[in-house]
């Protein structure tokens, strides 16, 4: 039994399923100390996190440890979901079974006192005496200038402010702190590497000893210069595919995105594409930050056109990740005769929906106590979501981003793949994607899997499932 099958079970909830596969399991310690996610989090980890207390209780009958740290130096405790239905179940099945909620257990310090520990939290009462500090030059205003002045200037400075707000949220959701743009550049940076490249950062030839072309064609939608890597497959292959691969990176990244992927494409025959969008890497652009797959989405096709026109092949795959991932969707519904199928990796729905989303988690809580702070509130993330759309040149009436886009890619076919980690895009996203998509279309959602990180935590999985696909669909005609 793999810890991939009981691994599903405990995602679904499956305490039945988790009972079997460890009863049949000739080595049950490796599949309950074995690591799901990039994390390093173990199944009692995962079970705990989606509150489910009879999973919970059938590991730890079979001998999962109560008190097992993740990378984070996360117990299971530290998992479970503050409001959920099952919360206190799950918590009670983990204590009973000897879990110790207290920090000190496990860095051997002594535990903070009552005001250490509210004091890293933002009360209510210290919200009130913000509120009442801001509005002191109000009262004086009202008294001093009259109530007509007094309230002009409120409602011109709340609006004005709740604009700019909204701006310079919108100003980091196009340029994220991870984005290093260097349009142009001779050469890929090496500043701030994510740390799932790990050394897999130069290029095919110095890290796999494969061989390359440095290209470059032309975009739409902008006359941009393009540029990548043109890596042909292996020449001694049985039967070599018809498919050829373009790569899309996520955003803020580089073509280096999927360079630790490309022995396994290699090996098997597939000729490749690793290119930069506009804005990012080598390729050309004007600082304007990432659009979320609205200018990306030609940057794609041009590839695509690249190796249908250019290099001669009969067929093309677009393969992306993260915001290259929901490029690949809108490329394929822009033109059916470039795509020919479409592998999408963790996509999001639309990028005013994940703007939403991101804001809630970090603001929500701050607001949404009373009917008049939830109106605020969604009246603040209706500003940013403007300001977004805006900026990255998507009209409503448009309606191109995936979420509009998926239903058009039919009757080529599509997979899409997600992990149940991912806190950048919830895996939500792709479950309703696959809902929205015609057949043929295909869903992983990998249990502790994270964000761009699927291959990392099950390579063997992973690989499996995305030679089957283009396997399966190599020679399908639409």
């Amino acid at each position: 039994m793999s810890i991939i099958e009981l691994a599903t079970c405990v995602a679904s909830g499956d305490a039945t399923g988790v009972h079997r596969v460890l009863e049949n399991a000739t080595d049950v310690k490796a599949l309950l100390e074995g690591k799901v996610g990039l994390k390093g989090a173990t199944l009692l980890h995962m079970a705990a996190s989606h509150g489910y207390p009879d999973v919970v209780a059938e590991l730890l009958e079979f001998g999962a440890d109560p008190n097992a740290l993740d990378g984070d130096r996360l117990a299971p405790l530290g998992y479970v979901p503050e409001g959920h239905e099952k919360a206190e179940e799950t918590r009670e099945a983990l204590v009973s079974r000897g879990a110790v909620d207290d920090a000190a257990y496990f860095t051997h310090s002594q535990p903070a006192s009552n005001t250490e520990q509210q004091a890293s939290y933002i009360s209510k009462s210290f919200l009130r005496s913000v509120f009442v500090v801001f509005l002191l030059p109000f009262i004086v205003l009202l008294v001093w200038n009259g109530p007509w002045f007094c309230f002009c200037f409120v409602t011109t400075t709340t609006l004005f402010y709740f604009i700019a707000v909204g701006f310079f949220v919108t100003e980091i959701t196009l340029r994220p702190p991870w984005y290093h743009a260097t349009p142009g550049a001779k050469e890929l940076g090496m500043v701030k590497l994510p740390e799932e490249w790990r050394d897999k950062v130069h290029d095919p030839k110095v890290n796999f000893k494969i061989d390359f072309e440095n290209v470059e064609f032309q975009t739409t939608h902008g006359a941009y210069t393009l540029r990548g890597w043109y890596v042909p497959g292996k020449k001694d292959v049985a039967k070599p595919p018809k498919t050829s691969i373009v790569f899309l990176h996520g955003g803020g990244r580089d073509r280096r995105t999927w360079l630790r992927h490309l022995p396994m494409f290699h090996k098997r025959g597939y000729n490749c594409l690793l290119f930069d969008f506009r804005e990012h890497g080598c390729s050309d652009g004007a600082m304007r930050g990432l659009t979320f797959g609205m200018k990306e989405r030609y940057d794609a096709l041009a590839a695509c056109r690249f190796m249908k026109h250019v290099k001669k092949h009969d067929r093309v795959a677009l393969v992306g990740t993260s915001v290259g991932g929901s490029t690949a969707i809108m490329a394929a519904a822009l033109d059916a005769k470039l795509v020919d199928l479409v592998v999408s990796e963790n996509p999001m729905l639309t990028c005013a929906h994940l703007q939403r989303e991101h804001i809630a988690n970090v603001l929500g809580g701050y607001f949404r106590h009373t009917k008049w702070g939830n109106f605020v509130f969604a009246l603040f993330q209706r500003c940013c979501s403007s300001w977004l759309n805006l900026r990255v040149g998507n009209k409503p009436s448009k309606s191109c981003q995936a979420f509009h886009s998926v239903s058009k890619i039919g009757p080529r076919p599509l997979l899409l793949m997600h992990g149940t980690y991912d806190s950048t895009i919830p895996f939500e996203h792709s479950k309703k994607l696959f809902e929205l998509a015609k057949a043929p279309k295909e869903l992983w959602i990998a249990p502790g899997g994270c964000h761009v990180g699927l291959y990392d935590a099950f390579p063997e999985e992973f690989e499996r499932r995305m030679f089957h696909f283009l396997g399966k669909y190599d020679a399908y005609a639409v």
